[in-house]
């Protein structure tokens, strides 16, 4: 499997980029961030999360970066349903969640214009800094932030939805299911994945 092409930073850029009325200056930015990108550490950082939180067959409903089962992982929560998955809807599944994490990233990489460049260029370095703060208070968002990753994935999330409902899982905006609670840190770890590269977590 490609698991992860700069065309899959394109899709995720065109919905970031339909939300500006005059978008110039941001199409600038993109094609300077798509010269720098750190595939290798993108890939394997969100490749391993996805798998983790797909895995439908461990027992026990934690997930990677989760200090208790508050926020249990997809692949537990849906355990029946992603198990009956054939390959291409098991891959379909895969990149839905993948184009969310990089909305988050897309989002904080271009909208915060953070004055720290990118410092931590180590796959096992960026991975490490990054899978404790995905589900801890550490890698809270401001409420600007937030905000803007939510506008940003929100029809990556309406294009999961639909996905999961097909097969037979909750809507993510059912709230007694709770499911929202479980794909929202994707789009906020997206966002963490660029701080952590930028040094902004830990020491």
């Amino acid at each position: 499997m490609d698991y992860l092409a700069l065309e899959h930073f394109d899709a995720g850029y065109s919905a970031l980029r339909a939300l500006f009325d005059d978008p110039t200056e941001l199409d600038a930015d993109y094609q300077a961030l798509r010269q720098t990108l750190n595939m290798p550490a993108i890939e394997y950082c969100t490749r391993t999360l996805i798998t983790a939180e797909s895995d439908c067959v461990t027992a026990g409903d934690r997930g990677l970066g989760r200090a208790t089962t508050a926020v249990p992982r997809l692949g537990a929560r849906c355990r029946r349903q992603i198990g009956a998955l054939d390959v291409a809807a098991k891959r379909q599944l895969y990149f839905l969640i993948q184009d969310i994490i990089l909305r988050g990233y897309l989002t904080d990489a271009l909208l915060v214009k953070s004055p720290h460049p990118v410092s931590i260029t180590d796959t096992q370095t960026i991975f490490q800094k990054w899978i404790p703060i995905i589900y801890s208070s550490s890698g809270s968002l401001s409420d600007s932030m937030a905000n803007a990753v939510s506008t940003v994935a929100d029809t990556a999330f309406s294009s999961l939805d639909v996905f999961m409902v097909q097969y037979g899982m909750p809507s993510l905006f059912d709230d007694s299911a709770r499911m929202g609670e479980i794909v929202w840190p994707y789009a906020k770890s997206g966002a963490n994945l660029r701080a952590v590269e930028c040094g902004l977590y830990g020491s």
